[in-house]
């Protein structure tokens, strides 16, 4: 592999957290995507909610999100349900699997409001709530570069679980490019790695069995309680 990957948020979150285990991922791809009980459950909620929304087809009964599946649908502007972004350093827009690309994503939901200049993004999250804003930026970012009429978006998670929906988070297109340089710099570190084919473990509590990446140095089995 010549060139690397086009990265995503969730990509780059697996760098931070320890490069020995992004090279296995996304790299060497030694390590294969293991559906779990909590991944089932959030691609049951996703596809249900993104059915409803596009199609009006029924919420199953086992999925009690309806009322906020509602106050989404009623909200005014035009609505995009998992729409596909991808974006170029340079802060251009490009297609999802355009290998020019510099990173990727899909948006659960985008609100582009009547007036133009004004969008709402919101994704939906099954999980425990985490103090973590990176992803609703990258989101407003790509928002901006599909849309160049759009000066503010608008962005938050919508934590279904405990049905908490915080202020939505205002990013301004004329801070742009000073909004990017963290993804910049981030990205940076990832292709530092890459070109030098050197990526570094970061030892955690992970790597006491939690990790998959077995081959590491770091890691241990799990303790038997």
């Amino acid at each position: 592999m010549d060139k690397l990957p086009v990265q995503s948020h969730t990509s780059i979150s697996t760098f931070t957290t320890c490069p020995r285990q992004f090279e296995a991922k996304y790299i060497t791809k030694e390590v294969k995507f293991e559906e779990t009980d909590a991944t089932r459950w959030g691609n049951l909620v996703h596809k249900s909610l993104e059915e409803y929304l596009l199609h009006g087809t029924p919420i199953p009964p086992n999925v009690p999100y309806q009322k906020f599946a509602d106050w989404v649908k009623n909200r005014p502007g035009t609505l995009y349900i998992e729409r596909s972004f991808g974006m170029r350093e340079d802060l251009t827009a490009a297609d999802y699997w355009d290998k020019t690309a510099w990173i990727r994503a899909k948006v659960d939901v985008l609100i582009i409001r009547p007036c133009g200049t004004i969008a709402e993004v919101f994704d939906w999250k099954t999980g425990k709530m985490k103090l973590d804003s990176t992803q609703l930026l990258l989101y407003a970012l790509m928002v901006m570069a599909e849309f160049p009429d759009v000066k503010e978006v608008k962005c938050g998670n919508i934590w279904l679980a405990t049905g908490t929906l915080p202020a939505p988070i205002g990013y301004f297109r004329i801070n742009r490019d000073a909004l990017a340089n963290s993804f910049r710099d981030k990205y940076a570190r990832v292709a530092s790695a890459f070109d030098l084919g050197v990526f570094v473990p970061t030892p955690s509590g992970l790597c006491n069995g939690w990790c998959q990446v077995t081959r590491c140095e770091h890691w241990k089995p799990k303790r038997n309680k």
